[in-house]
């Protein structure tokens, strides 16, 4: 039988550590998604142009939004 402190012991065992696999799961997303898109812009050379329209235009508003904040903040 156990009791008191004995048992007391037994319970308080640290659990084993985390393993940490997980941490490689957003490297390993990362790489896997920019190999996905430079393989679809050289399958597909033509949707290039405008994507880069496109994104240029998002990153254009993104930038005058910010600037707005920082003007105001100045």
């Amino acid at each position: 039988w156990l009791a008191g402190e004995q048992l007391n012991a037994i319970s308080r065992v640290a659990p084993p550590p985390a393993e940490p696999h997980s941490i490689f799961l957003i490297p390993w997303y990362y790489v896997s998604l920019i190999a996905w898109l430079i393989w679809q812009a050289l399958s597909h050379p033509a949707l290039l142009a405008p994507g880069l329209l496109y994104s240029g235009c998002l990153l254009a508003i993104l930038a005058a939004h910010e600037s707005g904040h920082y003007f105001y903040c100045r």
